[in-house]
């Protein structure tokens, strides 16, 4: 499993294969979200916690709004099982 805070602190996401869970850290409630593919293998916060960066083991990257969970962007260099992704400081 894959544990990140948002920047601000008030949610927690949680990575367990193919389900991302966010919980509220205030109301300890929790939201479930599925995605196709191979797993989710890593995944980040922007700085301003808008965007969030998912790593999959099929070797995607996909950039999605927080919020709405709108895909922004979608990468696959084809080498391989993402192990890390990360948002430069400035975003």
């Amino acid at each position: 499993a894959t544990l990140r805070f948002s920047p601000d602190g008030d949610e927690l996401a949680v990575v367990d294969g193919d389900l991302l869970y966010f919980w509220d850290c205030e109301s300890d409630a929790a939201r479930r979200v599925q995605f196709e593919g191979e797993g989710i293998s890593d995944l980040a916060y922007s700085p301003d916690g808008r965007l969030l960066a998912l790593g999959f083991h099929d070797g995607s990257v996909v950039i999605q709004e927080r919020a709405t969970g709108r895909e922004v962007k979608r990468y696959d260099w084809k080498i391989g099982r993402v192990s890390s992704v990360a948002f430069a400081p400035d975003g």
